[in-house]
């Protein structure tokens, strides 16, 4: 009845010649934004575009994300089926709803299983956004969702690859979910494990937001450090990264003793006495004389 009363709707409006694309850019996401899958699924079988936008420059498929009732998942199961509608989904830009992609108006709402169906239909797990929704280009699905504590969400994202940025790592950090915490720090690990070698040239960013197993793998992958790293983690890292970076000092001492001597000058000069004082107090006062 529903799916009757939307074809009636588009008919009459289409009965003038200057009303037909407005018919066609309103109907379906008003159908979609009400929940009305048969509405939905009649309007695409007559050739509707799955991407249609409202006067507002919403799409059937932005509704629902943002909705996210039973309905609405119905709908962009539906919406979704079209290939039409799937496509643009894998592109770099959602211009659209604001700029908000699908996956993050879902992830703004917590509505777990609507994210789970975008995801399986290809939404690009790293999409952050059109420039209109973040001109900055900072916000990511992943970001949104450990900052928004939606622990259910952050794993289903994991399990879908999505990048992992050193903004993250502190998000989780700082937050307040231990759930999210463990799985953002597995995550690091297993990463680091499976692809050392693209982690190698960010050693730095595993120093200053990793913990102490990832770092600790990194180097036994065969990660080359340097005292640069040593002074990093010394002032940034965490207590047990700071104490495995300071075990190294009197090997680095032994091998590069004159370089040794110019970081610590370097850090007499910047006045930064904790980190000397702890490198001298980790076998660096070998070649300090105190100058």
């Amino acid at each position: 009845m529903v799916a009757d009363y939307a074809i009636e709707l588009l008919q009459s409006l289409e009965s003038r010649e200057e009303e037909r694309f407005f018919a066609r850019a309103l109907s379906l996401p008003l159908a979609a934004k009400q929940g009305w899958f048969e509405a939905v699924d009649t309007l695409l079988s007559i050739g509707i575009d799955p991407l249609a936008q409202d006067g507002a420059g919403r799409t059937a498929l932005g509704y629902c994300a943002e909705y996210g009732q039973f309905a609405h998942e119905v709908c962009a199961e539906i919406i979704l089926s079209y290939g039409k509608a799937s496509d643009p989904l894998k592109c770099a830009s959602w211009s659209t709803d604001d700029g908000c992609t699908p996956l993050l108006l879902a992830i703004d709402q917590g509505h777990e299983e609507m994210v789970r169906i975008l995801l399986k239909n290809g939404c690009p797990v790293n999409e952050q956004g059109g420039l209109a929704f973040s001109p900055l280009g900072d916000l990511s699905p992943l970001g949104d969702a450990i900052t928004k504590g939606l622990e259910g969400i952050v794993r289903q994202l994991i399990d879908a690859g999505a990048e992992l940025r050193p903004d993250h790592i502190d998000a989780a950090k700082d937050g307040n979910s231990p759930g999210i915490k463990q799985l953002i720090f597995g995550y690091l690990r297993l990463l680091v494990h499976e692809y050392p070698d693209s982690w190698m040239e960010q050693m730095p960013d595993v120093i200053k937001h990793g913990d102490f197993k990832a770092v600790k793998l990194l180097l036994h992958r065969g990660a080359k450090y340097s005292f640069k790293n040593i002074v990093l983690a010394v002032r940034k890292g965490q207590p047990e990264v700071r104490g495995l970076f300071l075990e190294l000092v009197h090997n680095y001492v032994a091998e590069f003793p004159n370089h040794t001597k110019e970081w610590l000058l370097k850090l007499a000069e910047e006045d930064d006495r904790d980190t000397l004082q702890a490198l001298l107090d980790h076998g660096a006062s070998a070649v300090w004389d105190g100058a």
